[in-house]
């Protein structure tokens, strides 16, 4: 699903460049839709904290999208409190998106530094959505519909107080 969103978005943002990080081999490293992946914490933790020094210091000019794999592994690790301060530092106007993706359980478990700090935007898309417990991964209440099973790509997108059901693309349904 990264690969797919950093594509979507590369076709409709001229100029974007798709960091991947991740903490260990992810299937996502194989994506031609990343122009940096990172695959280990350490040099995760560089990245995120160079992004960071260039948006405080207004010399990032360049969209970015930063998609982080099983992100409670990295949240825990040397890049968790440095992407809390680059997620605070983008709130004020940088041209920077996040999608973070992990376990829902583990995401929604997950209250260090980067956790809270995305948890505050209260915006998402959650696929295949358990919906009594992952509304509280981005701040809001999913619908109760006992009776929806969701299929690959679908669940809800959350902004706000503003829950919509939304199908995505499906893997091979973009070019990359």
């Amino acid at each position: 699903a990264l690969g797919v969103i950093a594509s979507s978005m590369r076709q409709t943002t001229p100029g974007l460049r798709t960091v991947l990080i991740c903490s260990r081999r992810s299937p996502a490293t194989d994506s031609s839709a990343f122009s940096d992946v990172v695959a280990n914490d350490l040099d995760g933790g560089e990245l995120v904290q160079g992004l960071l020094d260039d948006v405080v210091s207004g010399k990032l000019v360049t969209p970015t999208l930063v998609c982080l794999d099983d992100f409670p592994d990295l949240d825990e690790s040397s890049i968790g409190y440095p992407f809390a301060q680059l997620v605070a530092a983008v709130r004020r106007g940088a041209s920077v998106r996040f999608v973070i993706a992990g376990e829902s359980r583990s995401l929604a478990s997950n209250f260090n530094d980067g956790a809270k700090a995305i948890r505050r935007y209260r915006n998402g898309l959650l696929l295949q959505p358990d919906v009594d417990a992952d509304g509280d991964i981005v701040g809001s209440r999913l619908p109760r519909q006992l009776w929806r099973e969701f299929p690959a790509g679908q669940g809800y997108f959350v902004h706000g107080s503003t829950v919509r059901l939304l199908q995505t693309c499906r893997l091979g349904s973009v070019p990359e």
